[in-house]
């Protein structure tokens, strides 16, 4: 099946706005040759919520349209049967936009294991469940008896649901193409800096990001991303505490993300740098193409994903915040290396999305929905 002509709900966890993360790239990439809804996630409970029918709706771009849901009624992340109310209500307002709007055979494609359980109400031709963190709530369960493909981003995470009688596929994560060529690429500059791309939560080693400032002081450490301290513990507070009172350090917050290319290129090396105490940061991570279709040099904790491009130099790859130092140290050194860089062009170009959507498209035939 060809995802070409068709109109494509993209539910999502994370909200449009500066920050993109893989279902915005693919909301975008998919509406090239799609007309695309994106429902952003729901904006907190109101009593007034209970008097507006109508959801939001914006023109991002030709071809995508974002969606703004509230829910209807209250409490729905702790009780399943007003959640299953208020799932039917949502599901009855979308209809409405996406009827109004196009006519087209429709694909729900959600990557949000927590809300909307039942998508079939929409009378689509497929449902697409991608899975792009290791999701271990049990609401996530809710959603099984409605999906007709699960897509997961890795094989531990693809592990997890070989046993539900629906097709799996492990689909790596994608990049977008970079805005200038590639030989383009080869030629800028890079300043005296290390960056790290990312939502800064308590997913962070602060402590060895601390440790990498201070070991390479004629080196910026620049933090790109927004930064969520909710559930930060006082060793993550102590640390990053610490990385804010560095002269090195950097914190920009969040950018957009057409903007977040610039800060890459102008970079030495590139950094994920995740604590190994929760299974989903020793999976995977976006954040490693974005450095590679640049050429960069990247230095991470362990992701198993990645594990075989450690042989070939294409990345670093340690066990510990000394093995992550030394690392630091072979990758500035090499951090020039032309054929090096080449190899990692060449491997993050396979994986840009107009290249992962095909492959994904190859799975689809068989597991079509027919109505």
């Amino acid at each position: 099946m060809k995802l070409k002509n068709l109109t494509i709900l993209i539910i999502s966890n994370e909200p449009w706005g500066k920050v993109w993360y893989s279902k915005h790239h693919y909301a975008n990439e998919l509406s090239i040759s799609n007309h695309v809804f994106f429902l952003d996630p729901p904006s907190y409970w109101r009593f007034t919520n209970l008097l507006k029918p109508k959801f939001k709706t914006t023109v991002l771009k030709k071809n995508l349209i974002l969606i703004k849901p509230h829910n209807y009624l209250p409490l729905t992340g702790k009780s399943k049967y007003l959640e299953r109310i208020n799932s039917r209500f949502v599901v009855t307002t979308l209809k409405k936009i996406i009827k109004k709007i196009n006519t087209k055979e429709l694909i729900v494609w959600t990557f949000d294991p927590y809300r909307i359980f039942n998508p079939k109400l929409l009378a689509p031709k497929l449902v697409i469940y991608h899975s792009v963190d290791y999701y271990t709530h049990p609401r996530e369960k809710w959603l099984f008896n409605n999906v007709d493909i699960i897509l997961a981003t890795s094989d531990r995470i693809a592990a997890k649901y070989r046993s539900l009688q629906i097709p799996v596929y492990q689909i790596p994560h994608g990049v977008n193409s970079p805005s200038i060529p590639f030989d383009h690429v080869m030629r800028i500059r890079h300043r005296k800096e290390i960056i790290l791309v990312g939502t800064i939560t308590a997913r962070i080693d602060f402590e060895l990001l601390y440790k990498i400032s201070s070991s390479f002081q004629d080196y910026n450490l620049k933090i790109v991303g927004p930064i969520d301290k909710r559930k930060f513990n006082k060793n993550d507070w102590w640390f990053f505490n610490k990385l804010e009172q560095q002269e090195n350090v950097i914190f920009t917050g969040a950018i957009k993300y057409h903007e977040l290319e610039k800060h890459i290129l102008s970079a030495a090396i590139g950094l994920c740098i995740l604590k190994a105490d929760y299974i989903g940061n020793q999976l995977s991570s976006h954040k490693i193409l974005q450095y590679l279709i640049y050429g960069k040099n990247v230095v991470t904790t362990q992701l198993e994903e990645y594990q075989h491009l450690v042989e070939n130099e294409i990345l670093y790859m340690g066990n510990s915040h000394e093995d992550i130092i030394m690392f630091c140290e072979k990758a500035l050194k090499n951090k020039d290396d032309v054929q090096l860089a080449k190899k990692r062009i060449l491997f993050a170009k396979a994986r840009m999305y107009s290249r992962i959507i095909e492959s994904i498209e190859s799975y689809l035939p068989t597991h079509i929905n027919d109505r």
